[in-house]
């Protein structure tokens, strides 16, 4: 499989070279994984191309998996791109941008840190018998620029209160310019009785520490260790030069002062 990219234009993301692909079930698609795993922030808008030589009684489609587990798809979502199946030999080229983030039929929960794209295959046949085809897969996908930053562990503590928590940063301060989207993954341990809210803060100037201001949140409260996975990237606006981001810790209940210790991934992409 080759991958590459470009700056402008347009860019050949994946293109698999011939690969077998098979199914025996006549009902519903069987999933042929065909691209090793991905992010999924790495993908936005893509047009597939797809060539069928050999063929038995298969038609395929192409679609995407989703997963929280890179290895592991077992559990995840898959999706087509189109409704229609593909079975005449030759390149059946595509004529439309395919949003992955915005797929009809899949919630926002549906969407996960990782994705492969797969062909999704299904028998002519009215019995289960084993069918497979020949095909190549190009995708090419409109140039986005992705950004990923992973944080150290941060020890954080509430201010006594179930009322307004105490903001402890997370992340250093990342350039702003251009970011649209974002989304967290947050891992949380050895938390005592505390409420945590993922936000982030901008800021013209980085080394003054009064100058961060509030920028907003990312997600909902997290109660408990373990990890919270993101789900749909989100729209974000800045209108600062830098960002960083950080855990709101407020109490669950009481007013002992309670700790926690948290992590990080932040995604981001401009557009």
């Amino acid at each position: 499989m080759r991958r590459t990219r470009r700056g402008t234009g347009l860019v050949t993301v994946f293109d698999t070279g011939m690969i077998g692909v098979i199914s025996d079930d006549p009902t519903n698609d069987v999933a042929n994984p065909i691209t090793p795993t991905i992010r999924a922030i790495d993908l936005k808008d893509l047009m597939i191309d797809v060539w069928i030589g050999a063929r038995t009684k298969a038609q395929v489609r192409i679609g995407i998996q989703f997963s929280d587990n890179p290895i592991d798809f077992s559990g995840g979502v898959q999706k087509e791109f189109t409704a229609g199946y593909l079975s005449t030999a030759g390149w059946n080229y595509g004529s439309t941008w395919v949003d992955i983030w915005n797929l009809s039929g899949l919630a926002n929960a549906d969407y996960k840190m990782f994705a492969r794209i797969v062909a999704l295959v299904k028998t002519t046949n009215s019995s289960t018998k084993l069918e497979s085809m020949i095909v190549r897969v190009r995708a090419q996908g409109k140039p986005i620029r992705p950004r990923t930053q992973s944080t150290p562990w941060t020890l954080a503590n509430s201010a006594g209160s179930t009322g307004s928590g105490a903001f402890h940063p997370c992340s250093g301060a990342i350039p702003a310019d251009g970011v649209a989207f974002h989304r967290v993954m947050t891992e949380l341990a050895g938390d005592t009785d505390i409420s945590a809210l993922v936000k982030w803060q901008e800021t013209n100037t980085p080394d003054e520490v009064s100058t961060w201001a509030a920028g907003g949140t990312v997600g909902t409260a997290i109660t408990a260790n373990g990890v919270t996975y993101p789900g749909k990237i989100v729209a974000v606006s800045p209108t600062k030069r830098y960002m960083r981001y950080g855990i709101d810790v407020s109490n669950g209940a009481g007013t002992d002062i309670e700790g926690v210790r948290a992590r990080m991934t932040i995604e981001q992409r401009d557009r």
